[in-house]
């Protein structure tokens, strides 16, 4: 709680992640572990009762029976892979191909470090005691290998570095959430105020004070069970990465021509998401007491996002069942200014099918009546002969939505994106595509967070 509060207080000043704390953060752990190891080696190699005990340990009765055991020390193991879905976060603030090269990364050090100390802890402690340190496992490995036996330095450093990667931990919630729910809130899932910006900081002071009060009351619904807590944190995180993998399956479906630069063959993302979904049931069966909490907290956050998409239904609901008519001309105000923000479309055709989907893909999944439908051209050659008549036979069979057709002399590219989006009002996150071929000049990340929706 404290160190939330600290980090609340520290973020409403302006204080975001730097890539040199971070660093520094990743040398002292990536160091801290390496001692760690090298202590454990050096135990395992001074005598030969490390193996009398790794032979100890091995020959211990399982808690159940061989097979269920292996499937929740799978489930479990799981949770120290937690972190990978931080780097994405920061996806649209990272270099070109710094993104893969991160997971790898994490994937190096997970791979070497996670197997070989749960390997170690069996020739060094006995079965009892490891099941005893389960949440403090690697400070008790520090313990049982210093040098002299009776000194706890390596214990220290490790509760040390613990808390200094925690409080890195910590400060990455709040940018990354902050992150999140600003981005949430312009593409109108979340209330608009959200990302309101403090004049004097410049920083989304809803969001910081809301996610410590949020993070504050699940500490105090669990009255500060770190099993439940940690329940609740592995659920949340295999769902994220499980939706990663149905993410990646829709786009292969629905959006095959995506110009991309890793290409994930389909039974590698299968094999991934059944391999999550297999830890999540295992996850969800050990902490099936807690589950309560994750519904709670999901559910609510379920609930709004549902209400912000029937938001204009909500209003005019409290506006049928009326009210003073100052209550009622607030309702009425708001209802128009939702109506009346305009959507942009950028196409290249005067296809009709691919304009009608562009009107569909509004009216199904956007609250306003209003769309531009914009063609950039370099000549007036360029420009489709039967553009012009094809939107206002569109418009016609519209009569609820307004229907206006932009034409902008120029080049399709991030400046004149960002210049359409400055002088028309109209924020990146409000304009779409279609899907572009291989052939596109431009990588989807420059075009300012436009959207991407039906095929070209």
């Amino acid at each position: 709680m404290a160190l939330l509060g600290f980090f609340c207080l520290i973020t409403l000043f302006g204080l975001k992640e730097s890539a040199n704390v971070a660093l520094v953060i990743f040398v002292i752990h990536i160091g801290t572990m390496t001692i760690l190891l090298v202590m454990c080696l050096y135990k395992l190699m001074e005598s030969y009762d490390s193996i009398i005990m790794f032979k100890k340990n091995w020959a211990t009765k399982p808690l159940e029976n061989i097979p269920t055991d292996i499937y929740y020390g799978f489930a479990l193991a799981l949770l120290g892979v937690s972190g990978f879905e931080t780097s994405s976060n920061y996806i649209e603030e990272q270099g070109p191909g710094i993104f893969p090269k991160t997971l790898r990364n994490m994937w190096y050090v997970v791979s070497l470090f996670n197997p070989l100390f749960a390997l170690l802890s069996l020739f060094i402690m006995p079965m009892d005691i490891i099941r005893q340190h389960r949440d403090d496992l690697l400070a008790a490995m520090g313990t049982a290998t210093s040098q002299p036996p009776s000194s706890i330095w390596l214990n220290k450093l490790i509760s040390a570095d613990a808390l200094l990667v925690l409080s890195g931990s910590v400060l990455t919630s709040y940018v990354g959430i902050t992150g999140l729910i600003r981005r949430m809130s312009y593409d109108r899932c979340l209330p608009m105020f959200l990302s309101y910006t403090n004049p004097w900081r410049k920083t989304n002071h809803f969001i910081i004070i809301g996610f410590f009060l949020v993070t504050s009351l699940l500490h105090f619904l669990v009255r500060g069970n770190l099993e439940s807590l940690a329940g609740v944190y592995t659920m949340s995180f295999l769902s994220v990465m499980s939706l990663f993998a149905i993410g990646n399956m829709i786009l292969k479906y629905k959006r095959g021509t995506l110009p991309r630069t890793i290409y994930a063959p389909w039974p590698h993302v299968i094999l991934g998401f059944l391999f999550v979904l297999v830890g999540l049931i295992g996850e969800i069966i050990l902490n099936f007491q807690h589950i309560s909490y994750f519904i709670l907290y999901f559910g609510i956050t379920f609930l709004i996002v549902m209400l912000m998409f029937s938001r204009n239904r909500v209003l005019k609901l409290f506006m049928y069942f009326g009210g003073p008519k100052s209550w009622k001309d607030m309702l009425n105000r708001q209802y128009k200014r939702i109506e009346d923000r305009p959507m942009l479309f950028f196409t290249r055709t005067d296809d009709p099918s691919v304009l009608n989907k562009a009107i569909l893909y509004v009216r199904e999944n956007e609250v306003t009546n209003f769309l531009k439908i914009c063609h950039v051209y370099e000549h007036e050659e360029d420009i489709p002969a039967s553009l012009e008549a094809n939107v206002k036979f569109l418009d016609r069979q519209y009569p609820k939505m307004c229907i206006d057709l932009l034409l902008v002399k120029g080049r399709f590219d991030p400046p004149t994106v960002k210049i359409l989006s400055e002088r028309l009002d109209i924020p990146t996150n409000f304009m779409f595509i279609t899907c572009p071929a291989g052939n596109f000049s431009h990588h989807l990340a420059e075009m300012g967070g436009i959207r991407l929706i039906t095929h070209s």
